[in-house]
């Protein structure tokens, strides 16, 4: 399981979930991270994982390689004479102007110059480091299972700050007027000014099971996340005070979107029972009928500006959804399982399976090219 880091008091927590069938099914199908991140693209380059414990970055439109980190068994980082193992990466890469970040379940944060991968500077925190860092400007913000969240000098790699917040498993959300939202898998969500690490409010909100899904903002002041104890919540972002709670019938694991589709700002989820949720996101009540793509679905979704959302279940069905209404404009198999979150760039939904495939699907026709990379 990707959180064996986790504190003793936040493992037991989880004891009662991890014993019902559902979950251990679960558990067992994800328990690797290859093909676990989603891709990032920036400018012409998609940076991706495609295989486990590394990093690729690949030219956009070709898929050709640009480099890979590590390269090889040879590969080394300043101060060490080791040849790198970093395990396996969940979290998507930081990618900073000349500078490519990430952390590995070898408890370190890496980084590698953006044109060649040449490896920077590392940082070790005690235990695997599961969530994406954020980069703040000239500062770098990780979380790791060790319990911390640290702030790091984005040139060399100083630590310049932490804080004791509990296990981090998913990437904070850095908002645009400073604040940083994290989850911990033993169930707190914090709101902090990212300057300072200041809590903004008096207590983290705090619930009984751990929270597993990057935090998201809508437009009504809710903070959404979800996580093991299958239920999203909706959180005030003034006071930390919960809004609304929605029940499903698994984990909340991949990361929600918001869209206003059809006037009103709708919340869409995916959850390991399967289903795709829409959720008003000022009452947390259901707004259509939650969709059955009869397989688990760890990924999250992605929402375009015509408030299409894609989703991709375990067994590579991809949905094409109208999050107004809920309706299934099309539905694509890409006959390959996929956990990543997929993303949308240019009207197309990219998508890597953990078959070391990368999809693109035309969001207005549903037409699939691939990319194998070898």
């Amino acid at each position: 399981m990707p959180w064996t880091g986790a504190p003793l008091a936040a493992k037991l927590r989880f004891l009662p979930l991890l014993l019902t069938f559902p979950v251990l099914v679960a558990c067992a199908s994800i328990a690797s991270p290859d093909g676990w991140v989603s891709p990032k693209v920036d400018g012409d380059t998609v940076y991706v994982s495609l295989d486990d414990g590394e990093i690729s970055a690949l030219e956009l439109e070709s898929l050709d390689e640009i480099w890979t980190f590590p390269a090889d068994d040879e590969t080394r980082c300043p101060g060490s004479d080791n040849g790198l193992d970093l395990e396996g990466i969940y979290g998507a890469p930081a990618i900073g102007d000349s500078t490519v970040y990430i952390g590995a379940y070898d408890g370190t944060v890496y980084a590698m110059s953006r044109d060649e991968g040449e490896c920077l500077w590392t940082f070790d925190t005690d235990d695997p480091v599961i969530a994406g860092p954020v980069l703040d400007g000239d500062r770098l913000i990780a979380g790791s299972t060790d319990g911390n969240l640290y702030v790091l000098d984005a040139e060399s790699g100083d630590e310049l700050d932490r804080l004791d917040t509990g296990s981090v498993g998913s990437t904070p959300l850095l908002t645009e007027d400073g604040q940083l939202y994290v989850a911990t898998e033993d169930g707190r969500l914090w709101n902090l000014a990212a300057d300072s690490l200041d809590s903004e409010w008096d207590a983290p909100f705090e619930v009984n099971a751990g929270l597993l899904t990057p935090p998201v903002l809508t437009a009504e002041e809710t903070v959404v996340v979800g996580g093991i104890g299958a239920t999203l919540y909706g959180v005030d972002t003034a006071l930390g005070d919960e809004r609304w709670a929605f029940e499903a019938k698994n984990w909340f694991w991949g990361e929600p979107a918001v869209t206003d589709a059809g006037g009103s700002e709708i919340i869409v989820a995916t959850n390991l029972d399967g289903r795709i949720y829409g959720v008003d996101a000022g009452t947390g009540e259901e707004v259509w009928p939650s969709i059955d793509t009869r397989e688990p679905i760890r990924g999250g979704v992605a929402v375009d500006e015509s408030g299409t959302a894609v989703v991709a279940n375990n067994e590579g069905l991809v949905f094409l959804i109208d999050a107004a209404t809920g309706e299934v404009v099309e539905e694509v198999d890409l006959k390959e399982g996929v956990y990543a979150s997929p993303i949308i760039h240019e009207g197309n939904a990219i998508i890597v399976s953990r078959s070391h495939d990368i999809f693109r699907v035309d969001l207005e026709t549903g037409r699939v090219v691939t990319g194998s990379v070898e």
